[in-house]
């Protein structure tokens, strides 16, 4: 019994022990961009498909300037797609509409899903005959993608059986890919943020269906996603969202718990 007794507290104590270090690292605060509003370059608004709508109509549907538009696009907009900076009144009647973002707290040292609501439709390893070397999230076409953790963006194009893909090399050199994409929407150079819309998922490339493929890569090696992927994110019971403050004019991020 003496023993038993022991042995459950070793056991204890190294499982507290083993849970330590994340109890220390901290957790960080993600804002999690949605089809409403967006984040690029710094700059709050959204990516508008430019077909039929004219800059001058888009900057003054979203309370900017033309010369606003060109200025945090760095010049790119002959596009089919471009960034619209929106003005604060536009945005904060967004809050008050209640099109806020999701507000995470996260473990630093993890990915975020790159779907807000993913659903896990093909796992790493063996299929059909082959290797899968990512992890598949079915969705419909022209879902918003979000980076899974900062870094800087290393390829934005075609690339063969990925279609439409985006690559970004992270500070600890890992590289995710987010591949079958409609439309990728960042640019090769760009820094980006975790949880920042960096394109449209889709169909393209070698696909079955509409979905978005993730990788995670060290030096070219492929790695199970799922091993460094954040758990409990996708359907948490309570939703924060950012939202206004009693006074009236300024946003910020405040706890709402969705209905």
């Amino acid at each position: 019994m003496k023993k038993a007794i022991l042995l459950i507290s070793l056991f204890l104590s190294g499982a507290l022990l083993a849970v330590q270090p994340e109890a220390d690292t901290g957790l960080e605060t993600v804002t999690i961009d949605n089809k409403v509003i967006q984040v690029y370059n710094g700059e709050i608004g959204r990516w508008e498909e430019t077909a039929g709508q004219s800059l001058n109509s888009l900057a003054h549907r979203f309370g900017t300037t033309v010369k606003d538009i060109y200025r945090v696009n760095r010049g790119h907009v002959s596009d089919d797609y471009v960034f619209v900076p929106m003005s604060k009144d536009y945005y904060a009647e967004l809050l008050r509409s209640g099109y806020g973002r999701r507000i995470l707290q996260v473990d630093p040292r993890k990915l975020i899903w790159p779907v807000e609501t993913p659903n896990r439709s093909s796992g790493f390893g063996n299929r059909f005959g082959g290797h899968h070397n990512g992890l598949d999230f079915a969705c419909p076409s022209k879902t918003i993608v979000v980076a899974a953790m900062d870094g800087t963006v290393i390829r934005s194009q075609w690339m063969g059986g990925f279609g439409n893909a985006v690559v970004i090399r992270h500070s600890d050199g890992t590289e995710t890919t987010y591949a079958h994409n409609t439309k990728v929407l960042v640019r090769i150079g760009d820094d980006v943020k975790r949880g920042q819309a960096i394109a449209l998922s889709g169909n393209t490339g070698r696909s079955t269906g509409p979905h978005v493929h993730l990788e995670v890569r060290f030096e070219n090696i492929p790695l199970d996603p799922e091993d460094f992927l954040q758990y409990g994110l996708a359907r948490p019971e309570t939703v924060v969202r950012e939202r206004l403050e009693d006074q009236p004019g300024e946003a910020s991020a405040l706890n709402l718990q969705d209905k």
